[in-house]
């Protein structure tokens, strides 16, 4: 147990040291994500297509860019369930494309809490439709992530009256398994607010 609540104490003093990305800035476009699942150290790819370190959740993988000082205290422990906090991206490497979340915190997550999944925070811009339909993707920093809406006509009405302007959407990221790449997921709106 001294164990786990010292390693549990390491995570959270280093998570407060991650570095904020050169000129970022609170209303940047970005694709802020909290994920819950299971951490794999070690990783290897060919062509070198990863950081070593990965989160696999709900049928997705995502690598993990950790700090130094985040990086060396984890050598060596086997945290298996983990809570990831940070900015999701898409590298187009030599073999695969893959998603990487630059870690800002990481903490040992009981095993027994609900089901493994990311929650996000989207900063961007819908795209512009066909008029009166419903946008299926957003742009943040010129990169197009899809999206699909639930039932509620008020949100896509919302959504509709939105398009083409910044706005921020909250939701839930899943394996995208509508014809779209499976390495990249589908943002699930729950949320819509103008920017």
């Amino acid at each position: 147990m001294t164990c786990f609540t010292t390693l549990g104490m390491i995570l959270l003093g280093c998570a407060s040291c991650a570095a904020e990305p050169a000129g970022a800035k609170p209303t940047d476009e970005a694709v802020h994500v909290v994920c819950h699942g299971r951490l794999l150290q070690g990783v290897v790819a060919i062509g070198g297509d990863t950081t070593g370190t990965t989160v696999s959740f709900d049928g997705m993988t995502w690598d993990l860019k950790l700090n130094d000082q985040l990086r060396q205290q984890l050598a060596g422990n086997e945290l298996r369930q983990v809570t990831v906090t940070g900015q999701l991206r898409r590298v187009q490497a030599v073999e695969r494309p893959y998603c990487v979340v630059d870690v800002e915190k990481l903490i040992e997550r009981d095993p027994k809490a609900p089901k493994p999944k990311a929650e996000v925070t989207v900063t961007g811009t819908l795209a512009l439709p066909a008029s009166n339909t419903l946008p299926k993707s957003i742009s943040v920093a010129g990169e197009s992530w899809p999206i699909v809406w639930g039932t509620d006509s008020k949100l896509q009405a919302q959504a509709v009256a939105l398009a083409g302007k910044t706005v921020v959407v909250h939701g839930t990221a899943e394996a995208n398994t509508e014809g779209g790449s499976k390495k990249f997921p589908i943002f699930h709106i729950e949320q819509l607010q103008a920017k």
